[in-house]
């Protein structure tokens, strides 16, 4: 028996095309039919999956054994921004009363210094007895003997212990009715002032108004003007300037001037 040759391209044309076509639809029906055979849908599926679980353009890829860190920031370079705390310039503070005061603030007072108390002691002098003083009699640095109390004689520790509770009743009046800043200087002339005139005189004066005005140049004036005392002539009592009192207000003014505590 003859045996039938399959080559396509013995034939014509015609039946060519045929038979391409025909071996097309065959071989497109069988890959449908295995591939539903095969799990063709569920292989599509897991593709589509791990198409959508595909690390974007800009995300870093998984490395094995290395841990997915996204949009881990740059370590600080602390060599750069540092330092050197010898260039650093810091003032020294600036103690007021055992406090410190802020740096770059100028320092005010609310406490009479040493210096002011040593102060009203050169310009009032000691006395350890009694000596006469206006409508009284006064003690030690100058302190007003008040009813009640009967000082003989008194030393020079006593005469301090007086003027320092004296000087506290002073600084009880600038808190009350002094409103502005005041230098240490300038605490100290109001104590030593206030000290000798009384609460009462300095709470009426022009004085303590032209201070409350911020008007310091005009205290100094004022304070030059407190110059007469009360003594006892022949027709009674009578406001005369003392020569003490001229020397104690120029030395006030020094003081609050200037910050001279030396007495002339």
């Amino acid at each position: 028996m003859k045996e039938q040759s399959y080559d396509w391209l013995g034939k014509s044309p015609r039946q060519t095309l045929v038979g391409l076509l025909a071996g097309m639809m065959v071989s497109s029906f069988a890959v449908k039919a295995i591939g539903r055979y095969l799990g063709w849908d569920e292989i599509q599926s897991i593709e589509a999956k791990l198409s959508s679980n595909a690390p974007k353009p800009n995300e870093p890829k998984l490395v094995l054994n290395k841990p997915y860190e996204p949009n881990k920031p740059a370590e600080p370079n602390y060599a750069a921004n540092s330092i050197d705390v010898n260039d650093v310039n810091i003032p020294e503070p600036n103690y007021v009363n055992g406090s410190i005061a802020e740096p770059n603030i100028p320092a005010y007072a609310t406490r009479i210094s040493q210096k002011g108390l040593d102060f009203i002691k050169q310009v009032e002098g000691f006395s350890p007895k009694p000596y006469p003083d206006a409508d009284g009699f006064s003690i030690g640095h100058g302190h007003f003997i008040l009813p009640g109390e009967n000082y003989k004689i008194i030393t020079e520790e006593k005469a301090e212990e007086l003027l320092k509770k004296d000087a506290g009743k002073a600084e009880s009046a600038i808190a009350k009715y002094a409103v502005v800043p005041l230098t240490q200087q300038q605490y100290d002339t109001l104590v030593s002032f206030v000290y000798n005139v009384g609460e009462g005189r300095f709470a009426k004066s022009t004085l303590l108004k032209k201070l409350n005005e911020g008007n310091y140049e005009r205290v100094s004036r004022e304070i030059e003007r407190w110059n007469k005392g009360v003594v006892k002539q022949d027709k009674g009592y009578k406001r005369v300037v003392l020569g003490g009192l001229v020397d104690r207000r120029k030395n006030e003014i020094e003081l609050f001037n200037k910050g001279d505590y030396a007495k002339d």
